[in-house]
């Protein structure tokens, strides 16, 4: 067999996460004054994930034994290495949205909901001569948020902080993000489903 292309079309998800609890912190050791912040990175590490499908009448579960999202910057190290797996991730228009009306420092939210929505997603995981292909028309992700805390907590900060582009690629001496998640709830719920097994 030269190679097998299994394609996952659906028509129409929506993708919810809803967590119980957030405690999003930022702690910055000292922040002077000028401080010019070329790009943003964030990482994702996962201590543990099992990804699921089962179709009977389509059932699809992510069960997260271990979740830890967040950036640890001291050295900034980039990427996941997952020895010969290659997951690709084509988003067509990404936007997201966090609306807060106004915020100071150590203020606590009561609830917070935040969108992520994306016009087409392409999800592609090569392995060998295995192509898997997950193809979304149109997907919503929604973070429906108990209560949540966001706490800045900075041992000196100073006026005249320069960010060129917050995009994706941070550069500070030591911060530390972390994402902590009471229980953590994923459901999806897919209108409709094709499974397409092409063998070439």
């Amino acid at each position: 067999m030269g190679s097998l292309i299994l394609r996952l079309n659906i028509g129409s998800l929506t993708l919810g996460l809803d967590i119980g609890s957030l405690t999003l912190g930022v702690d910055i050791g000292s922040l002077t004054q000028g401080v010019d912040i070329g790009s943003l990175t964030l990482g994702l590490d996962i201590g543990s994930l099992t990804l699921g499908l089962d179709i009977g009448s389509l059932t699809l579960r992510l069960d997260i034994g271990s979740l830890t999202l967040g950036v640890d910057i001291g050295s900034l190290t980039q990427g996941v290495d997952m020895g010969s797996l290659t997951l690709g991730l084509d988003i067509g228009s990404l936007t997201l949205g966090l609306d807060i009306g106004s915020l100071t420092q150590g203020e606590d939210i009561g609830s917070l909901t935040q969108g992520v929505d994306i016009g087409s997603l392409t999800l592609r995981l090569d392995i060998g001569n295995l192509t898997l292909r997950l193809d979304i028309g149109s997907l919503t992700l929604g973070q429906d948020i108990g209560s949540l805390t966001v706490g800045v907590d900075i041992g000196s900060l100073t006026q005249g902080v320069d960010i060129g582009s917050l995009a994706l690629g941070l550069d500070i001496g030591s911060l530390t993000l972390g994402l902590d998640v009471g229980s953590l709830t994923l459901g999806l719920d897919i209108g409709s489903l094709t499974l397409g097994l092409d063998v070439g």
